[in-house]
């Protein structure tokens, strides 16, 4: 029959064992605190676990230079982005795989670094590895005392964005792409415009012209009918400079001259050029404009541009079917 301990369950085996397991683990940290050697082996064993940790990571690669900025040792996700193993990089520096110009700046870092100004530094550069074929990569590098020498040796972390940079060079390409149909289709407007803007007094100029003429031509010449289409072909002409010169303001990106406009009197005068641009029209128009309208600020040809507009495109979707246009000016509501 097996004895209990007192107020317990368990053997008493059971609790001996437990007694021996504490009175081994309570020498094992006196060894290692009585004997320093001991101790240091610990430590070097967890650095040396860490540091291969580090060395065996899949996400960067890591590498480490001498004072002639040769690898030393590099890790074997280094070695696969490169596609060099770690014998062959011995024999080379990380400015034997970059690419020119990244070179010489990389090549200035590492200077900086041994005269001691520089303790680490960044860079977004481009490797070439060992099948020619270029990568990016994100690296870090931090300048790191060498115990025995002394000096800073560099120790770097390489990350590899190709895919990403990739990704960002496709993305700016459809950009700048779509950017320049943007383009091509404002200009494709543009062009429409300023062909309309032009056409209209241009084809006005020329109407008076053959007019003007006819007037001519006759056995006895109207002189005074010559003089009118002269006068409306003087008009057009001032109106195409005016044209002109608007366009010419916005390429340039000038503000447009803003004056005191009397719009009812803009209004007739562009009522006047649409009724010789379209007498043969059956067109009415019809006016109801306030006569204590006050003056506006603006641009005198662009709302000139703007209401000839309106009263063309108002005439053009009534297909030359008797109809009558209605214009007017808003009179301020009673208080």
């Amino acid at each position: 029959m097996k004895r209990r301990s007192r107020g317990g369950s368990g053997p008493v085996k059971v609790r001996r064992r437990t007694t021996a397991a504490l009175t081994r683990r309570k020498a094992s940290k006196t060894t290692h605190r009585d004997d320093p050697s001991a101790a240091v082996q610990m430590e070097l064993r967890t650095s040396e676990e860490r540091w291969r940790s580090l060395l065996n990571n899949p996400i960067f690669g890591v590498t480490f230079l001498d004072e002639n900025q040769r690898f030393i040792t590099t890790s074997r996700t280094f070695q696969s982005m490169v596609g060099y193993s770690d014998e062959e990089l011995r024999h080379l520096t990380p400015l034997d795989i970059s690419v020119p110009g990244e070179r010489e700046i990389n090549e200035d870092f590492f200077s900086q670094m041994r005269r001691g100004e520089r303790q680490h530094y960044e860079m977004i550069k481009r490797l070439r590895c060992k099948n020619g074929k270029l990568i990016w990569i994100h690296l870090y590098v931090f300048a790191i005392t060498d115990r025995k020498s002394g000096t800073q040796l560099p120790f770097g972390i390489a990350f590899d964005i190709t895919e990403k940079k990739q990704a960002q060079d496709a993305l700016l390409e459809t950009r700048t792409e779509l950017a320049r149909v943007a383009r091509m289709n404002q200009m494709v407007a543009m062009t429409g415009s300023i062909a309309h803007e032009i056409k209209q007094p241009i084809a006005a100029i020329v109407a008076n012209a053959n007019a003007g003429l006819r007037w001519l031509e006759r056995t006895n010449p109207d002189v005074d009918e010559a003089r009118a289409v002269l006068q409306a072909i003087v008009r057009d002409g001032h109106r195409v400079d005016g044209v002109i010169n608007g366009i010419r303001t916005v390429f340039k990106g000038n503000a447009a001259a803003r004056v005191s406009v009397d719009l009812n009197k803009l209004i007739r005068e562009v009522l006047a050029f649409a009724h010789g641009e379209h007498q043969t029209w059956p067109i009415e128009v019809h006016t109801d404009l306030d006569e204590n309208l006050p003056l506006v600020p603006g641009d005198r040809v662009q709302l000139q541009q703007v209401i000839f507009n309106l009263i063309t495109n108002a005439i053009d979707a009534m297909e030359r079917l008797p109809s009558a246009v209605c214009l007017w000016t808003p009179r301020p509501a009673a208080k």
